[in-house]
């Protein structure tokens, strides 16, 4: 009866691992994939499901250039707006900076 007990308890376990969402060091790595193969619709979809689970600065500046990349300047501009610059790693701090010194244009402005 304990060794069944037990066996239930590892099959429970192992599901439960297996529902637990990406991490977001995998959706990040997923989405630059995407981007090296020139993929950035695909970039965009993963991104945005990393987002929908946890928003932070480094997502939204990945997402950002992401819209970029498709040509979606009223979404990088929203987008960076957001971005807490304080929050970011030292390169990201610079890839926002750099953004923010050559300011997005959007047909509206």
């Amino acid at each position: 009866m304990l060794k069944k007990n037990i066996q239930f308890a590892a099959l429970a376990l192992l599901t439960c691992i297996g529902c637990t969402p990406k991490a977001h060091q995998d959706y990040i790595q997923e989405t630059k994939v995407a981007l090296e193969n020139g993929q950035s619709r695909e970039a965009e979809v993963l991104i945005k499901q990393a987002m929908s689970e946890e928003p932070t600065p480094g997502l939204r500046l990945l997402l950002t250039e992401v819209y970029l990349l498709n040509g979606n300047t009223i979404g990088a501009k929203q987008q960076l707006e957001k971005v807490d610059i304080e929050a970011l790693t030292p390169s990201e701090q610079s890839k926002a900076e750099s953004l923010n010194a050559n300011p997005i244009r959007t047909e509206q402005s």
